[in-house]
């Protein structure tokens, strides 16, 4: 049954794209928790920050939008949403694919979304493999995180929002990593 709805959403995703205009935005989201020092390096503090990221990609462009906050919750998605309109002011429709968190299902964000451009298209459930945000996700880590030792959190911190604004030097690499095409394999 997983695999079924997995197939039946990848048909849409597929159908959807070519539906959308020209001017329409397509984005992947999802949240991320870097925590700082907590990959394995030669050397470790006890420092255990992290960093609460709500992103979303744009792989046509290879663009990320990302807000840091507190915590990721309904309010902050909220603002990410309207980052968004901001940024793709010419967009008819900003279709957003993404997990099922709670915050991404809450009322607060479905009352926004019946007086928004943004739409969310949700994942069928255990689906990370679908949404290309999380394979981000592991290149950063691997690019900024894996085996390399900050002292300081600012350090970290620092060092993970310069690989999101510098994203465009890793294009060659991210392209055969963020293909729309996905391979459903039987569990």
């Amino acid at each position: 049954m997983h695999e079924e709805a997995k197939k039946l959403f990848s048909q849409e995703l597929q159908k959807l794209e070519k539906e959308l205009a020209q001017t329409d935005q397509l984005l992947y989201l999802d949240g991320v928790h870097p925590q700082h020092n907590s990959k394995p390096s030669l050397l470790t503090n006890t420092g255990r920050k992290r960093i609460n990221i709500n992103g979303a990609l744009d792989v046509k462009r290879l663009e990320v939008t990302t807000l840091s906050s507190d915590s990721i919750n309904a309010q902050s998605t909220l603002d990410l949403f309207k980052k968004w309109e901001e940024k793709y002011p010419f967009a008819q429709r900003i279709v957003v694919i993404c997990d099922n968190a709670a915050y991404y299902r809450s009322k607060i964000v479905a009352n926004y979304l019946k007086i928004s451009r943004v739409e969310i298209k949700f994942l069928p459930p255990y689906s990370p493999d679908l949404n290309l945000i999380e394979r981000l996700w592991r290149f950063m880590n691997k690019k900024v995180r894996n085996n390399r030792y900050y002292e300081k959190f600012l350090d970290f911190k620092t060092a993970i929002y310069a690989f999101f604004e510098n994203i465009r030097k890793y294009r060659e690499e991210l392209q055969p990593l963020l293909s729309r095409k996905f391979c459903l394999v039987k569990s």
